[in-house]
């Protein structure tokens, strides 16, 4: 690493995390459905957020191979509402990700789509309060990627809630594993609607007292 380059990359990480994160990455996908899909990114709240619509999300594609973050493409599309913590919102990158969501429950949550996390599995995703590098609080991706997939067909789930406040970006606070549909299903997409059985059973008495009554 050349000296020009440690400055410029510490320089980087100066200005990332200078701010308390409210909204981090929760989660990227990348399928290993015909063109790759599902794919998103998903961000939680772990603070009370009163506007959504102030985070903007920046990503830096293929990791800016050789060089510290590059703002690639962003998003600020946010509607403006609330999240309590715990809150969901996700990213569809495509319309084919959106359309499996909707035929098998649709997203938890609030979701939008838009071609910034039609991703591969090598591009940076940043929250930042202001639009800007400076105002980075969260991050998920690894710097100077270029065309090395460190999370391809994969899904990524955060395991520390820990912001990247110290501009890290890397995987470390990831648990990385190869994409599966049921586990997609099971951790993006609402459950069908089951009765739990105490209400069947009361479904089925009040049943049986109609028909007592229709016998009298």
């Amino acid at each position: 690493m050349t000296k020009t380059f440690a400055l410029a990359l510490l320089a980087t990480f100066m200005m990332i995390g200078s701010a308390s994160a409210d909204l981090i990455i929760s989660a990227a996908v990348d399928g290993t459905q015909s063109g790759g899909n599902p794919k998103l990114v998903q961000f939680e709240a772990v603070n009370p957020i009163a506007d959504l619509s102030s985070f903007t999300i920046l990503r830096d594609t293929n990791g800016t191979a050789g060089g510290p973050f590059t703002i690639s493409s962003s998003f600020d599309a946010f509607p403006a509402i609330s999240l309590a913590v715990g809150d969901t919102f996700t990213l569809s990158g495509n319309a084919a990700t959106t359309a499996f969501a909707a035929a098998n429950g649709g997203f938890i949550g609030q979701s939008l789509q838009d071609g910034i996390a039609n991703h591969n599995g090598n591009d940076i995703f940043a929250v930042s309060t202001d639009g800007t590098i400076a105002g980075i609080v969260d991050a998920f991706g690894l710097l100077g990627q270029g065309d090395t997939n460190f999370a391809e067909n994969s899904t990524a789930l955060r395991s520390n809630p820990t912001p990247n406040a110290t501009g890290v970006l890397d995987a470390g606070n990831f648990t990385i594993s190869a994409y599966d549909d049921t586990v997609f299903i099971s951790t993006f997409l609402n459950p069908a609607v089951v009765p739990e059985p105490s209400s069947l059973a009361l479904l089925g008495l009040i049943g049986l007292a109609g028909v007592v009554r229709r016998r009298k």
